[in-house]
């Protein structure tokens, strides 16, 4: 919420908590340090009156809420927890918030999820709902109706009055019987896509062990022809697990406590030099990062950081037939260039100079001004100008839109669009060179090892940045 200030008329009174605001905790501590109580309900309030004014869709009690959540434990967080959760709270009133009585909490129940909603597509993020375990059999003494209708119900109302949300239901059989009956195309609303699920089959276990037993050896870079079929695991004990009914959770358990227990010999691992172990340490701390390492969404600096430091772990070869002399990171001011990068074109024998501008603003203004930088070539002493953006251009912003034409078609630069399964290997990349001691290497280590396992000239991403021409999409 705080970083939807960034382009606006705030920006420079609400600069300090801007430059923290991707860190909720370093904000927190901020805050904590230089106001206090009185002044941090008051920043809030203020807070809140800044952040509608380009967010009039929320509303303002509801964010005020979820700002005191910013404070953890402190009695300012307790409030806004307290009321959202519909739980009486001395201080309510005192702290700006309405008190609800009880029949107007179970009237806004819906209401409150709906401003999550709203607030989690300010964060470019859907909320998921998961209704599970319906499989009551008891009828409900004030409505008659049971368990399963009355989720259903209320998933129908999500559905009329909230946007932004992905509705998950599991349901029996049976329960489901009873949804069926309801009317007023709730059973279709619930329904919309329904998937239903069997036992695996025996061959369907099997192929599954197999499945992951193939990303067992390619990450332990094995060879998979060494070993006997499944092997440590025996295809007719598979077959027997199967044969019972049992589930897929129930094979895992299996497979983990068989896999604990088989003692694999010396003969069986292949022996790596000093410098090989030495990549599949790198290789195995790069994989495991990926796993849950995610870019910053809305930041467009931290993006920049991540894309430059790619940048210039590319090997010395010819990429996209451009050859890389010199990545420069600008130290940007309002609006301005992210990084440029300096090379030769291998094929038409000239210098290249791309000038790269990351922009996920959501407001017309501030694209508009960053986009006024990018064209301005002579300035920067840049050849082509690169956009990047994850999403398109509203209708609506008909200027901004006409100078990511003139990019395109006046000036040779291009747009290239910015994905999440092709920026995060970069994250991951960036965290590793960071924080290269805390696993075990150098930094030099880490540029070597990327350039030589060609992590960052494989991207996707920085293939297209380096890449000539471009559509506007």
């Amino acid at each position: 919420m705080v970083a939807t200030l960034k382009g606006t008329e705030f920006e420079e009174k609400y600069q300090p908590y801007l430059e923290k605001c991707e860190n909720p905790e370093e904000l927190r501590k901020y805050i904590l340090r230089t106001h206090s109580t009185a002044q941090r309900y008051e920043l809030v309030d203020e807070l809140v009156e800044a952040i509608l004014e380009n967010q009039s869709d929320l509303h303002p009690d509801f964010l005020k809420a979820v700002l005191f959540l910013l404070f953890k434990t402190a009695p300012i967080a307790q409030v806004g927890m307290a009321w959202i959760q519909g739980i009486e709270h001395p201080e309510t009133r005192q702290r700006g918030l309405p008190e609800l009585s009880q029949p107007e909490q179970d009237a806004k129940s819906i209401w409150f999820i709906q401003q999550i909603c709203k607030l989690a597509s300010v964060a470019s993020r859907p909320v998921v709902i998961c209704f599970d375990q319906l499989d009551q059999p008891n009828v409900s003494a004030d409505c008659g109706d049971s368990a399963a209708q009355i989720v259903a119900s209320c998933i129908d109302k999500i559905y009329f009055q909230c946007s932004n949300v992905i509705i998950l239901c599991c349901v029996m059989s049976d329960r489901w019987r009873e949804i069926e009956q309801m009317g007023s195309g709730i059973p279709d609303r619930v329904g919309q896509w329904s998937e239903s699920t069997k036992p695996p089959t025996a061959e369907q276990m099997i192929e599954l062990v197999k499945l992951r037993l193939d990303w067992f050896y390619s990450e332990k870079n094995l060879n998979p022809d060494g070993y006997p079929f499944l092997y440590p695991f025996d295809e007719n004990e598979i077959k027997g697990i199967a044969s019972k009914g049992a589930g897929v959770r129930s094979l895992m358990k299996w497979c983990t406590e068989k896999f604990d227990s088989v003692e694999i010999g010396g003969s069986v691992t292949p022996s790596l030099n000093p410098e090989e172990k030495k990549r599949q340490e790198f290789l195995d701390a790069y994989n495991e990062l990926l796993g849950r390492t995610s870019a910053p969404e809305q930041n467009d600096d931290q993006l920049a950081a991540i894309v430059a430091c790619a940048m210039k772990m590319l090997p010395e070869e010819a990429i996209e037939n451009l050859v890389i002399q010199k990545v420069e990171s600008i130290k940007a001011k309002s609006h301005d260039l992210h990084l440029t990068i300096s090379g030769s074109d291998s094929t038409q024998q000239k210098n290249v100079k791309i000038g790269v501008r990351i922009c996920e603003t959501q407001t017309a203004a501030t694209f508009t001004a960053a986009m006024k930088k990018l064209l301005d070539y002579g300035k920067y002493g840049i050849t082509r100008g690169c956009l990047v953006r994850s999403t398109p251009l509203p209708k609506s912003w008909r200027k901004a839109k006409e100078l990511e034409q003139q990019l395109v078609n006046q000036q040779g630069g291009e747009v290239v669009v910015l994905k999440k399964d092709e920026i995060n290997p970069l994250a991951g990349i960036y965290t590793m060179y960071e924080e290269a001691e805390n696993y075990g290497f150098t930094k030099e280590d880490v540029s070597n090892f990327v350039k030589e396992l060609k992590l960052a000239a494989d991207n996707k991403l920085i293939r297209e940045i380096l890449s000539e021409g471009g559509t506007v999409t």
